[in-house]
């Protein structure tokens, strides 16, 4: 029904692919709850973009690596689907997790100005460190790890310029399947962050120069 209103596209939040931590958030659905509503937008042609989130108090390596795996199971059961990202949880006054993230070791920015630090990508929160090359990894692939979207991007900034954009597509490929091994470097991901952005650098100086 909503596909024939017209909706083209979802976010939805998942957060988590571990059943400790979705229990713990107090998230209202389960990973089979996702997995299946994959299963039927795969009948659609609605998009689906999902959001995960990581750097919960108490969170292990293999909640970390279930969300991975769960992110990966649903590109595989529907090719539409898109993953937003891996963002970093903050530990705001007045939530519900505030008083757990105090009890394992956060200090409370005293200003306002001290706060600006926690965005969604920060990788502050003491403990996150464990596990701070994994979370690095995540916070870089996960923008290439669909094969969708960064080439979508290619294709809008080379748009009638000579340039083999199917290298988008390649990329996808080898996240996923370094996902799918557990396989993460973060120094890696940094030098290929680095050259896309170069590309698009590069897209708009043709432009340019053909203006």
């Amino acid at each position: 029904k909503l596909e024939k209103c017209g909706m083209q596209a979802v976010q939805p939040g998942i957060e988590s692919g571990s059943p400790k931590i979705l229990q713990m958030i107090n998230k209202g659905e389960t990973v089979q709850d996702f997995i299946k509503a994959n299963r039927k937008l795969a009948k659609t042609k609605i998009i689906p973009l999902y959001n995960f989130m990581m750097g919960f108090p108490t969170e292990t390596r293999k909640d970390i690596l279930q969300s991975v795996d769960l992110a990966v199971r649903l590109m595989k059961e529907n090719p539409q689907a898109q993953i937003s990202g891996f963002y970093v949880f903050v530990p705001y006054p007045g939530t519900e997790l505030y008083d757990l993230a105090i009890k394992n070791g956060f200090k409370a920015p005293k200003s306002v100005e001290k706060w600006a630090v926690f965005n969604r990508q920060h990788l502050v929160t003491p403990w996150i460190q464990k596990d701070l090359r994994l979370m690095k990894s995540l916070l870089t692939s996960s923008k290439f790890v669909d094969g969708t979207r960064f080439p979508n991007r290619l294709r809008t900034a080379f748009k009638d310029l000579p340039f083999p954009v199917s290298v988008g597509d390649q990329l996808g490929r080898f996240y996923q399947k370094r996902w799918k091994q557990h396989i993460f470097d973060p120094e890696l991901d940094s030098i290929i962050s680095e050259i896309t952005l170069g590309l698009f650098d590069l897209s708009q100086s043709i432009k340019q120069r053909e203006d």
